[in-house]
């Protein structure tokens, strides 16, 4: 099941790598060489589970603790630490790629730092969709891609422009007329 490679290095199948005694955190440097393995598969060979979906979090008789993220690693340590679910926040993804969140970010970074999140985690993501990015047809846009990248579920604030912090007080709010 291992495998020298006419390099030198080793490679191990996946098969071998699993029956292996030791804890993936005491592998050896020649353990690290040669096939790559994602940290997705990782986590379906030690803990095989079946992915909640946002509705049945929803229709669960229960509160369900969803912690914010900024990134991939954050939306990793949520799911490590056992919550059902990961809220890809606003605020979060501004400050990790060093803005104040005040509408700063387009549509196409917030739905790319969804994808790599949703990449790297198999719970539903909820994403914070600003105010949709403009006017009904810019939401319509929003909504798609964002299920496109596999987001579970979105919000939209009601906030009128220009946009400030949601915990500023006072925000003059869309008009319902």
């Amino acid at each position: 099941q291992v495998s020298r490679r006419t390099d030198g290095s080793v490679s191990a199948t996946k098969a071998a790598r699993k029956n292996q005694s030791a804890s993936r955190t005491d592998l050896g440097a020649d353990d690290a060489v040669g096939e790559c393995v994602t940290i997705r598969q990782i986590r379906d060979e030690e803990t095989p589970m079946t992915k909640p979906t946002l509705r049945s979090l929803l229709q669960a008789k229960t509160t369900t603790l969803v912690p914010g993220v900024g990134d991939a690693l954050g939306a990793l340590l949520v799911v490590e630490a056992g919550f059902p679910c990961v809220y890809m926040s606003g605020y979060y993804v501004s400050a990790a790629l060093g803005y104040f969140d005040a509408g700063l970010l387009s549509s196409t970074e917030m739905i790319n730092q969804a994808a790599r999140i949703c990449a790297v985690v198999d719970v539903p993501v909820i994403a914070d969709a600003d105010t949709g990015y403009g006017n009904v047809l810019n939401v319509i846009r929003t909504v798609r891609e964002f299920e496109q990248v596999g987001v579970s579920g979105i919000h939209i604030e009601d906030q009128a422009l220009p946009k400030k912090c949601g915990a500023v007080d006072n925000m003059p709010l869309v008009s319902t007329a």
